[in-house]
């Protein structure tokens, strides 16, 4: 069985992008862009629980309950697990702002800063549900 992995960036306010990685752990499950469409609305509640903005900064809940391993059953094909992982190395990112073809403007670039967690996400059949925390220690 093969992992396949993906990472995706998700804007969380107009600077501050969520690293988002995703492992589809099963063969019978197909990752497509329909697939990730679906994670990210499933967990769509569950990042918003955990950030929060306050006038355009965020706060965010305490590391304990960031990190606590957490698992949704959709129904259907496939479950998730998921916590937040606390990154050692802070990032930042460019945007680049591509004009549209044919003008004469130059490319711009548009700095992103990383938000110090990273959500991790594990896709698997519905029936085998593994620990995640031992999963996400050995994989990555």
């Amino acid at each position: 069985m093969a992992s396949r992995r993906k990472l995706v960036y998700l804007r969380i306010t107009p600077i501050t992008i969520l690293e988002v990685l995703i492992f589809v752990t099963s063969d019978q499950i197909n990752y497509d862009d329909a697939l990730q469409a679906t994670i990210l609305t499933t967990l769509y509640d569950e990042i918003l629980k955990h950030l929060t903005v306050i006038s355009g900064k965020l706060v965010t809940k305490k590391q304990h309950d960031l990190e606590t391993s957490r698992t949704i059953n959709p129904g259907g094909e496939f479950s998730i697990s998921y916590h937040f992982k606390w990154l050692d190395t802070h990032q930042a990112i460019l945007l680049r702002d591509t004009p549209a073809q044919g003008s004469s403007k130059k490319s711009r670039y548009k700095p992103m800063s990383v938000y110090p967690y990273q959500l991790l996400v594990k896709v698997e059949d519905p029936q085998k549900v593994e620990s995640l925390y031992t999963y996400f220690s050995t994989a990555v």
